[in-house]
């Protein structure tokens, strides 16, 4: 028999239960599949929520929409210059998402947001394409039968994919196990794809453990952190400073929130959910969510950053993606909110929901999230920092624009940044924020005896370097000076190391320079330089040898943006390697040593208007040795030359 998660008896007392359809699969794959299988029913993948999922160590995942369909309900139609397939209700003549594009679609989520490094194997390597033969997805038609199901088959590409019926099931699924070798891979003949690495990411993802008490970390709250982690139903707003512990608040309201309102509300999800929208942020909230003392099951915090969450969230209800690129930026269909309105009933709302650095959603994203996910006087909280508005969004009275009316609660000690980077952090704001920012009030939080209540050393280190261009920055071998200046701060382990920069480019040589010069590993939020000269390779023989069209074109773009997601996705903190990422992409964040390169802004973005908020960002990310690298960005210069120990090129002695 097949290894059930939950089993029959827990199934049947499950708040949604199983359709008849999906009971009798359930029955059947419990009776004619072996304990090598693993069969998961509605597990929720970080968003994504199949109906069933069938997992075999060393041979690969077939994941199963069922369907409770009768087909003379539906019109489908295949375009044959196209060759798409279209389905409509046969009563109104209104398209709908297929269940073979919903089922698909599941697939394409576990190698772009679900396994790291598995598309970018599937994209860059040669015969990169076999990556994506260890997923296969099925559609189980329960009220189909065998014809009705053959003849849809004819529609479409059967690579990977699987059409059963409930008269046929046995022999089909046989067959579809069989095609896609479930039967031949084995612990003695395991799958060269399916790697052990990829069958543990995915088991931790469908069946996470439960987080007990003595796992977390002892926090001291102050009075006004205390009261802010109170839940509690209704809006709340919340702006602090950088290092105000935002991040801890938002942690441990959630975990006061789950214990609050579970089993509360029988049609609400069993999740809180928790957004941002920097992709990055998602491990770093998790890791928070670790830190809190106390007993509760991992899988009922739902973190994911805006735009997963409402692409997720639309294929959960059957429908197309909202995104569209506009000025390659991504954008919502105007369209998205009158589906929302057709489909509010089917949407499973949340009773509570956290979102961190509002700054970055616009007001419209707040309104859509509050009105169609969130149930009637569930508990909305929010967090943020005007100052770290890198995006350009809207103000209101120099700060942050939302939808909630009320007061902001405010946070004006710091628990991260030291007297000098407190310092620095407030002569930035006064210098290049002027009348656009109300200045933060920092304090530095101290304990009953007047010290720095921070569980670092004094020795903070603030050195800055000028370079008149790139050429003398890189001819000056700056990362032998660097890695030297770090090896004197109280904590030079690579774990606690940081390189920012607003500009990939210079990144990418960086991270090349670390790995193959110093011998040392790095964690990285872009595709790094082998990654991308292979990815430059694929498209240039498509585009004439011409590397110019070959980066500007949409499938390089896109290739690039889905590599370069997951690579955000898998990102943590702890990794024990040295961090280089875009200060976007580390934004909420924090590390011991930090090295932030100024450059000049693009000149083909519009990076120049939220310079500044991106360089506070970055300052403020450090907790104890800053040091600051300027590369041909004058408008800079004076200022830091002013406030920190400061060294142009030509004054550089080697070690």
């Amino acid at each position: 028999m097949a290894i059930l998660f939950p089993d029959l008896a827990q199934i049947s007392e499950l708040k949604v239960p199983p359709t008849e359809g999906e009971l009798h699969l359930l029955n059947h794959l419990n009776e004619h599949l072996d304990d090598s299988f693993e069969v998961y029913f509605q597990p929720m993948l970080d968003g994504d929520r199949p109906d069933i999922v069938i997992m075999k160590k060393h041979a690969g995942i077939l994941i199963i929409e069922v369907k409770d369909w009768n087909f003379d309900a539906y019109t489908i139609n295949k375009n044959e210059d196209t060759g798409a397939v279209t389905w409509r209700i046969a009563q109104s003549n209104t398209e709908i998402l297929s269940p073979i594009t919903q089922v698909r679609k599941y697939k394409t989520h576990i190698y772009q947001f679900h396994l790291e490094g598995a598309y970018q194997k599937a994209a860059t390597y040669q015969n990169g394409q076999n990556q994506y033969s260890f997923v296969t997805c099925c559609v189980y038609f329960h009220n189909a039968n065998q014809n009705e199901v053959s003849r849809l088959a004819s529609l479409y590409n059967n690579k990977y994919l699987g059409l059963l019926s409930k008269d046929g099931l046995s022999k089909q699924l046989t067959i579809l196990l069989e095609n896609t070798n479930f039967y031949k891979y084995s612990s003695k003949n395991p799958s060269f794809y399916f790697t052990d690495s990829y069958y543990e990411q995915l088991q931790r993802l469908l069946m996470p453990s439960f987080h007990e008490l003595n796992i977390g970390k002892k926090c001291h709250y102050t009075k006004k952190q205390y009261d802010l982690i109170k839940s509690e139903s209704g809006n709340k707003k919340i702006k602090g400073a950088s290092g105000s512990g935002k991040s801890t608040i938002l942690a441990q309201r959630a975990v006061n929130s789950y214990k609050r309102t579970a089993g509360l509300d029988e049609r609400a999800h069993d999740e809180i959910l928790i957004l941002t929208y920097n992709i990055t942020l998602i491990n770093f909230l998790k890791d928070k969510i670790n830190d809190v003392r106390d007993d509760f099951p991992r899988k009922n915090f739902y973190i994911d950053n805006f735009h997963n969450f409402i692409g997720k969230a639309c294929n959960n209800l059957e429908i197309e993606s909202p995104w569209i690129i506009e000025n390659n930026v991504l954008t919502l269909k105007l369209s998205f909110e009158d589906d929302l309105i057709q489909l509010r009933e089917r949407i499973i709302p949340y009773s509570a929901i956290f979102i961190d650095e509002i700054q970055d959603f616009p007001k419209e994203w707040q309104r859509i999230i509050k009105t169609y996910f969130l149930i009637s006087n569930g508990e909305f909280v929010i967090f943020g920092d005007e100052k770290q508005n890198i995006y350009g969004n809207e103000l209101e009275e120099k700060k942050i624009a939302t939808i909630i009316p009320s007061r902001w609660n405010e946070l004006n000690e710091t628990h991260r940044l030291t007297i000098k980077l407190t310092n620095l952090a407030l002569s930035f704001q006064k210098e290049f924020f002027g009348d656009k920012y109300n200045i933060d009030p920092i304090e530095v939080k101290t304990d009953a005896y007047g010290q720095i209540n921070l569980n670092i050393s004094d020795e903070e280190n603030l050195k800055y370097y000028y370079y008149d261009s790139k050429k003398d920055f890189f001819d000056q071998q700056i990362i032998e000076k660097v890695f030297s200046d770090i090896s004197k701060s109280p904590y030079p382990h690579p774990n606690d190391i940081a390189i920012l920069s607003s500009e990939k480019e210079i990144l990418r040589d960086i991270d090349y320079t670390i790995r193959k010069k110093k011998n040392l590993q790095t964690a990285t939020t872009f595709a790094d330089k082998e990654v991308y000269d292979r990815l430059v390779y694929k498209h240039k023989t498509n585009h004439n040898d011409n590397i110019d069209r070959a980066i500007h074109s949409q499938e390089f773009k896109e290739e690039l943006r889905t590599i370069e997601r997951n690579k955000k996705l898998h990102f943590r903190m702890n990794p024990g390697t040295i961090k280089l990422s875009t200060i976007h992409s580390f934004k909420g964040w924090e590390i011991y040593n930090l090295i932030l390169l100024i450059t000049k802004p693009n000149p083909h973005t519009n990076e120049s208007s939220s310079l500044d908020e991106l360089i506070y960002t970055g300052l403020t990310r450090c907790r104890n040795n800053l040091i600051v690298i300027n590369i041909e960005n004058p408008h800079y210069h004076q200022f830091f030359q002013s406030q920190m120990p400061s060294f142009h090129h030509n004054q550089i002695t080697y070690m």
